[in-house]
């Protein structure tokens, strides 16, 4: 047995009350050396255990990816084991390792571009700075490939892509003309932004391969004579569907007298059942913002509160409706004074117009985004619970089946609309392996289960959640109920939810919830609450692990944070 000739540690303060730290350096060459932090987790006399702070947090994050977390015997200063944990080798890598200090360097340089986008350029030359900025005589014996891969993987992979860094210099560079437009305002004015609805004569002939939306992506049309005034002309948006055949099937958006209300609101949710809540009000009010003739500043915020309110008195999600609306209002609205000092309101409105496109843009990618931060934390063969229908539930597990990794998920039933069963039809024909149980039984299964996911009607500013309202309006409550399961039997649960659905509301149990929140407007309006059951209930934050929305990956106590900065 080869007993080990104590070293020395060097002591650091720790940010924790109460901790130190004790760091273990091996300074014999300077591409070798090694430092490690353990930080006390025991004592007994003059003699203190340590864990090592990295391997720690890579064993929260994955514990059944990694095994023991190596530990260390301090005595009088002291290192009385080897730090190297040769029994129990370090999974991490220790701080000053040249490959851990190299992506650092690529990491702050990529920030540094971030920071000032009206300087990049295109992707690919992004890339060529972060290898320069690597390119040092410590870092020679890491090939040419393998920097190339580490900076993909790092930067072009983890942090959004090829695509969304162009995306980013675009829309820079697009805000760095506006501004440019404002300090000279004789400058000719950019075009106007194509409208919405299109009038559509001709049939389209061509066959459809993909589900198409004509907002986004319209087909040559041909131009139409002028209608006879006996007959106004009907203008449509039309959503195609099923492909692969040789006339699209068709299916019409609301009319344009109720585009921009509460009625165009309901019909849009109507037409299109994977649409959010939060989604439908904010295209509600892009909507009635395309149609203002407001004057005033004043004006427009009564029209916008007018159809806010309307939206709200409808038997859907007031927490969504509420929130969504709220964060549109306050992001188009973010002008430079010079703008609002001009007499002229026609330059303020096209301004929030082109704020709200930029508004809806972002939300309609806040699905994908959230999905890509979730996969890595499920593995194969992995038991995953979920409760009811959610939407940005079913895209993230359908991306995380599309990227080869195969999961279980165990689906509750969700009376009485029995909305789960709509989960758990949507995951079988996506091929997923889902099984459907009763609300009841979840203490049962818990122990079975590797993580719990759910999504949310709202994030409050506690970081805990409300969840949720049933699709057909009855009362589909429950989360409360699989957290504390959870809770009780050491398993993660995981809520994703949208930024849209941040809400300003600090609730401290279930009294705290606003009414509107909990019952219909209907029910408010004529019902006797003492024998209505509430559609919602609140999940305080001590019950929940990660939230992963489309502003990263937070901790409940972080989405105050979050909200602060979205509302300045």
């Amino acid at each position: 047995m080869t007993l080990y000739t104590p070293v020395k540690a060097i002591f650091k303060p720790s940010q924790q009350r109460g901790r130190d730290v004790a760091v273990y350096v091996l300074p014999e060459d300077p591409d070798l050396c090694m430092e490690f932090s353990f930080k006390r987790f025991n004592s007994q006399g003059n003699i203190a255990s340590y864990v090592c702070t990295a391997c720690r947090a890579l064993k929260d994050r994955a514990p059944r990816l990694y095994g023991v977390v190596p530990t260390v015997r301090v005595q009088n200063g002291y290192f009385v084991s080897d730090p190297t944990c040769t029994d129990h080798p370090h999974f991490c890598e220790p701080r000053n390792y040249p490959r851990s200090m190299m992506r650092r360097e690529i990491i702050a340089k990529f920030n540094q571009i971030r920071e000032n986008l009206d300087d990049a350029g295109t992707p690919e030359e992004v890339e060529e700075d972060l290898l320069q900025a690597i390119n040092k005589p410590e870092y020679a014996h890491f090939g040419d490939e393998e920097r190339q891969e580490m900076v993909k993987q790092l930067v072009m992979g983890h942090i959004g892509g090829r695509d969304t860094l162009r995306s980013m210099i675009r829309t820079n560079k697009k805000a760095k003309r506006r501004r440019t437009q404002f300090e000279y305002p004789d400058a000719e004015p950019p075009p106007p932004p194509p409208k919405f609805a299109r009038t559509i004569k001709q049939e389209i002939q061509e066959p459809v391969h993909d589900y198409v939306h004509l907002q986004h992506h319209t087909p040559p049309l041909l131009p139409t004579p002028s209608p006879s005034p006996s007959q106004p002309p009907r203008t449509h948006t039309f959503i195609l569907k099923e492909a692969h055949c040789s006339k699209p099937v068709m299916t019409p958006a609301p009319a344009p007298s109720c585009l921009g209300t509460a009625e165009g609101f309901s019909q849009l949710l109507a037409n299109d059942s994977s649409k959010s809540t939060g989604l439908a009000a904010i295209e509600t009010l892009l909507t009635a913002l395309e149609n203002s003739r407001a004057t005033t500043v004043n004006e427009l915020n009564k029209e916008l509160t007018e159809i806010v309110n309307g939206m709200a008195r409808t038997d859907h999600s007031s927490t969504s409706i509420r929130s969504a609306s709220d964060l549109f209002r306050r992001f188009i609205t973010l002008a430079p004074a010079e703008l609002l000092d001009q007499r002229d309101f026609s330059k303020v409105l096209a301004f929030y117009r082109q704020r709200g496109k930029i508004f809806i843009e972002r939300v309609g990618k806040s699905r994908g985004m959230i999905a890509r931060h979730a996969r890595p934390f499920f593995r194969n063969d992995m038991n995953v619970l979920t409760h009811s229908y959610s939407k940005v539930v079913l895209e993230s597990l359908v991306t995380v089946h599309k990227s080869g990794t195969i999961v279980h998920v165990w689906v509750t039933e969700s009376q009485p609309d029995a909305s789960g069963r709509m989960m758990y039809d949507a995951l079988r024909k996506e091929g997923i392996k889902a099984t459907l149980i009763l609300d009841s039984a979840v203490g049962y299964l818990m122990e079975r289960i590797d993580m719990v996911v759910v999504g949310a009607e709202g994030v409050m500013e506690t970081g805990g959640i409300i969840n949720k309202e049933g699709i057909v309006g009855l009362p589909q409550i429950g989360t409360l109920n699989v957290a504390i399961c959870a809770k009780t039997m050491n398993k993660a649960v995981f809520v994703m939810a949208e930024s849209i659905k941040f809400v300003k509301e600090y609730p401290l149990n279930q009294a705290d919830i606003p009414e509107e929140f909990k019952y219909r407007t209907s029910v408010l309006e004529n019902g006797d609450l003492s024998v209505e059951h509430p559609m919602v209930d609140y999940t305080p934050p001590q019950y929940i692990n990660l939230l992963f929305t489309d502003l990263g990956i937070l901790t409940p106590a972080a989405v105050g944070e979050e909200l602060i900065k979205l509302y300045t």
